[in-house]
């Protein structure tokens, strides 16, 4: 009995009892029978259908992707516990792969693997499929900053992505729900787009998941809403020469007289503010001090006949 496979040869000599002989030589070739090894695959209950490596075929005495399969006596596909083991096929290189998929209910399941040569001979495997929990979907945002009046768009950081299939994603809202910060939601891919944001303040924007098996997911993330840069222009304003009254007088007073309606002579306190006020609002908060030098006060009384008996003049003195 020949204990390995191959092509043996031998010759076999009869001879009867007068002395003749006869010789004649037989060839045999014998077959090897081919092996499987099956391994121990992980899968998450409530999975699609993806493929997996589930063991190796090998055979001496042909190409090991011509050898046969099947799997719990059939050709290609069987079901167990709430396991599908499909498509099971040996490739070229000796892996014999399939696509399993799970119910939200199932429980580890063992299928049986032959594998078939041309001879007929066989090797045989076991398939163990350990089902796992099943987890909730993956979904999550980083914070965010808004600047007010734009409409960005807001990305997730994570998925959203599951073991097996997901529902439409839920906008549950935004909170506080003041108007504020107003958001749309692509219910496919996780985008949230800004739409209006008029409030400046902290928001918190909350999307769920749900997959297959009713398992959910709660992502919520901070969107907090800036002011825009605000740009004042000129950026500096031109010198000043001291007591220039050509480029600095901002009022004359004439007594008895009201000066393009300010005030009347004397009132210099009041003219004095109303003047600050309307600097401060024309050179951007650039604070001038204003000087009211009286004529009369510093030489002897010489009347400007311009300006009349008593008259006033006012000169911006820069600091």
């Amino acid at each position: 009995m020949p204990n390995a496979g191959g092509s043996f040869t031998f010759t076999i000599n009869a001879m009867d009892a007068a002395g003749c002989a006869s010789l004649r030589s037989y060839t045999i070739v014998t077959n090897t029978p081919p092996t499987s090894t099956s391994d121990n695959v992980s899968v998450k209950a409530g999975s699609s259908a993806a493929s997996f490596t589930i063991g190796t075929a090998a055979d001496p005495d042909q190409p090991v992707n011509t050898l046969g399969i099947a799997i719990n006596g059939n050709p290609t596909t069987a079901s167990s516990k709430g396991v599908t083991v499909s498509n099971v096929a040996i490739q070229p290189s000796g892996a014999v792969t399939a696509n399993i998929a799970t119910t939200c209910a199932a429980a580890t399941a063992t299928f049986a693997l032959v594998v078939t040569d041309n001879q007929s001979a066989t090797g045989t495997g076991t398939l163990t499929v350990t089902v796992t929990p099943n987890m909730p979907p993956m979904l999550s945002y980083n914070a965010a900053t808004v600047v007010a009046a734009t409409t960005p768009t807001i990305n997730p950081a994570v998925g959203p992505s599951d073991n097996g299939t997901l529902n439409p994603l839920v906008l549950q809202g935004v909170s506080p729900n003041n108007g504020g910060l107003v958001v749309s939601l692509n219910t496919a891919t996780g985008a949230v787009t800004v739409l209006n944001a008029t409030l400046i303040g902290n928001y918190t924007v909350t999307v769920t998941a749900t997959d297959n098996c009713n398992a959910t997911t709660n992502a919520s993330f901070a969107v907090t809403v800036v002011c825009p840069t605000i740009t004042v222009n000129p950026a500096s304003l031109p010198g000043a020469t001291i007591n220039n009254e050509q480029l600095h007088r901002v009022a004359e007073l004439h007594a008895g007289h009201r000066l393009r309606g300010f005030c009347r002579p004397g009132a210099d306190g009041r003219l004095q503010r109303r003047w600050q006020e309307r600097l401060r609002a024309a050179r951007e908060q650039r604070h001038l001090a204003l000087a009211l030098e009286q004529w009369r006060g510093r030489q002897p009384h010489r009347p400007n006949p311009k300006l009349g008996h008593g008259g006033r003049r006012l000169v911006a003195r820069r600091l």
